[in-house]
């Protein structure tokens, strides 16, 4: 899964690393693993919002995510489950 979000990450940064971080907090990919499913957390931040911006964002009284990150991560996602689906279907 590593090599294949590396992947995807290069066609919105192409030559960037993808680098692993920590976020302390909790997800609902809690409840998945619970049930014995592996869960993943990725999502791609926009060139315009630094990293210390976007995370002073998290758990604010008007907590947000800008609206490039988002279409960098649903399009990540939208990559991760094409090629999946190109697998299954292929």
């Amino acid at each position: 899964m590593w090599h294949l979000l590396q992947e995807m990450m290069q066609k919105a940064h192409p030559g960037a690393p993808l680098i692993p971080s920590l976020i302390v907090g909790a997800t609902d990919a809690r409840f998945y693993r619970d049930k014995g499913s592996v869960a993943y957390g990725a999502g791609l931040f926009s060139n315009r919002v630094n990293s210390s911006d976007f995370m002073a964002r998290f758990h604010g009284h008007d907590e947000r995510v800008d609206i490039d990150s988002l279409a960098l991560t649903t399009q990540l996602w939208l990559d991760v489950a094409t090629h999946f689906w190109d697998r299954v279907d292929g």
